[in-house]
């Protein structure tokens, strides 16, 4: 069988068809699958990379400013860190202008190697007072956080606020902050 010139030409472009269909679904799919599998790994291992590099300078950061805690604010005594707060909350409010009407302490069992105190604390005062000393508890080195906030009007078109705030005071046994202060912050909810 002699195949004309025609022919010849249709079955050389329909071999050339079925190789290129061949190759693209056994070579050239699978390899920009795999190309794009591979490009968005990379992506996602670049976003990882750069949060844990994120992590350690915070790491860094939050080790630095647990050992100023520790030289500065957390106590292994209770009636130490419990005399330092309030001491601290009054002077505060003081220099700022907040009337407190109550403190009141509460000490709040954690952990088997934390233990917590909590303080109620209400007063009156403007805006301007409430504010300064929020913010004061906010930057003191003492461990002490807010865990509750609130504030009310007294008057209506009035500065005059009353405030409610419930704080929280860390101290630890002698022993967890001589020997490891970085297990007292995982204890205490840090960077771990």
């Amino acid at each position: 069988m002699v195949l004309s010139k025609r022919e010849k030409y249709c079955a050389v472009c329909t071999v050339i068809l079925l190789a290129v269909l061949v190759l693209d679904r056994f070579a050239l799919t699978p390899f920009l699958e795999t190309w794009q599998q591979t490009r968005t790994q990379k992506l996602q291992l670049q976003g990882k990379l750069t949060r844990a590099e994120s992590l350690l300078r915070r790491r860094n950061v939050l080790e630095n400013k647990w050992q100023e805690m520790v030289r500065q604010g957390v106590s292994n005594n209770a009636s130490e860190t419990e005399s330092r707060v309030l001491h601290e909350v009054r002077n505060w409010s003081g220099n700022y202008g907040l009337n407190l009407s109550s403190i009141k302490p509460d000490h709040v069992k954690g952990g088997e190697s934390q233990n917590e105190i909590a303080f109620l604390v209400s007063g009156t005062g403007n805006m301007s007072s409430l504010g300064q000393f929020l913010y004061q508890v906010e930057i003191t080195p003492l461990p002490l956080r807010l865990k509750d906030i609130q504030i009310s009007s007294r008057q209506e078109a009035a500065d005059d606020m009353s405030l409610q705030v419930r704080l929280s005071a860390m101290h630890f046994p002698t022993e967890m902050k001589a020997s490891d202060p970085q297990g007292g912050m995982t204890a205490a909810g840090g960077s771990r």
